[in-house]
């Protein structure tokens, strides 16, 4: 899950091939049929149309989907609520980095697998024996874009084998960013019972080199545990760094052209969107598929959350149609005219901000605007909320000189409908 900035960078390079390059030399071979045995074969009948996320949990359901992932156990309560929505679960299991980590206030923290290994052992088949038989659970996922290095791999195979010893049925999988070749054959090497792999992978470009490569070297059941647009990692940008980002109709097309290549895949069980919620680091834009009026609220209520493009997108993709008015577009914002492109303003002088909708609805919608900063916890508004009626905004830019920010705007419609989009700039030094 992200940080993304930290996900994502380090393998900036996996990206831009599989953006550049979508489909390997071998897209167009013949794909022999991937084999299913006992564990994956209740899988394959019907396909992981996933979330990653817990809000309108009732609503993900009605877009049709069928499998909820989480990033750790849940309670039994959890999972029974889980199984009368008619959501299965795919069980998260956190597994740290070998060596160094960094915790959530930025420390860094030491971990070794050798050492810790029966304890994690014990822990783990604890967690195993208190929810293991709970008939909601489709599958356990052994870390989260963990390094795949040996001692992680031999330590997901130890936590695969006592799921196995409990529960035959029962699959096994791991997760990785985009399968390169070399990782799965670390894989292969070093965990030998897991079932299934999942791959986190954003944009329709990263998702088709994945699947050609997952075809030719996994050649087993695999899953897409993260699916979603193109992120903040990819694309033109400010010459100090941040990405312009796409329009929403360009971003949904990307969403949409990722789940056609899911689905389509041979050996593919499915995929997990993400985010089904707020996702309030980064730019709140990329990846939130519900948004409330006030995205950076630290309490997010089901009854806040407004349903994005992506969730009309994945609606249509999972059931055929969207049954409720669609979200408003946003295509791009400008400042002072200028938009994609270098942006900066005099420090602490007045600037117009204008944004341009998109899409076939162009019925009454509110706009608020804010300008953010990005920060250690992500981006945080330093200015703002501006709320207008008319697709524009006279703002102040910050006082301080040759600072970077982030021009961010809310679409809100008079349902239940919600868009967003940023646009970088800076202050004059």
């Amino acid at each position: 899950m992200p940080r993304h900035a930290a996900r994502f960078f380090p393998c900036a390079q996996a990206v831009l091939l599989a953006v550049i390059f979508p489909w390997s030399p071998l897209a167009d071979a013949v794909v022999p049929p991937v084999a299913h045995g006992p564990r994956t074969a209740r899988l394959a009948t019907t396909p992981i149309k996933g979330i990653c996320g817990n809000a309108r949990l009732a609503d993900a359901v009605a877009c049709g989907a069928n499998v909820i992932r989480t990033y750790a156990a849940p309670t039994v309560a959890e999972l029974d609520r889980y199984e009368a929505l008619g959501l299965r679960v795919i069980v998260g299991h956190w597994m740290p980095h070998e060596g160094t980590n960094i915790g959530k206030e930025g420390w860094p923290w030491k971990h070794s697998y050798a050492a810790a290994a029966e304890t994690m052992d014990r822990e783990f088949a604890a967690v195993v024996d208190r929810i293991g038989d709970h008939p909601a659970i489709v599958m356990w996922s052994l870390g989260n874009e963990v390094r795949l290095e040996p001692a992680y791999l031999r330590q997901a195979d130890r936590l695969s084998r006592i799921v196995h010893e409990r529960h035959p049925a029962m699959p096994t999988s791991l997760t990785m960013v985009n399968a390169p070749a070399a990782s799965i054959a670390l894989i292969t090497e070093h965990a030998t019972d897991i079932d299934v792999l999942g791959v986190n992978s954003y944009g329709h470009g990263a998702v088709g080199g994945a699947i050609a490569t997952l075809q030719e070297q996994w050649r087993k059941p695999f899953y897409f545990s993260e699916f979603g647009p193109t992120g903040p990692w990819w694309g033109p940008q400010a010459s100090w760094g941040p990405r312009f980002e796409a329009g929403a109709s360009a971003k949904a097309a990307d969403l949409g052209k990722a789940w056609e290549r899911i689905a389509a895949a041979e050996g593919c069980l499915g995929g997990c969107a993400f985010l089904w919620g707020c996702w309030p680091r980064e730019r709140i834009s990329y990846f939130s598929m519900l948004l409330t009026p006030d995205p950076w609220c630290p309490t997010q209520l089901d009854a806040d959350c407004r349903f994005t493009p992506l969730a009309d997108v994945l609606a249509i993709a999972w059931t055929g149609s969207c049954q409720r008015r669609p979200a408003p577009r946003l295509e791009r914002l400008e400042i002072d005219g200028l938009t994609n492109q270098d942006v900066v303003v005099e420090a602490g002088a007045t600037m117009r901000a204008t944004a341009e909708r998109g899409g076939h609805d162009l019925g009454p919608v509110r706009f608020r605007w804010w300008i953010a900063r990005e920060t250690a916890e992500g981006f945080r508004p330093v200015a703002g909320p501006c709320d207008t009626l008319e697709p524009s905004a006279t703002l102040v830019a910050p006082a301080e000189p040759g600072a970077a920010f982030i021009l961010f705007c809310l679409a809100l419609d008079d349902g239940t409908g919600a868009c967003a989009t940023t646009l970088p700039f800076k202050t004059a030094d």
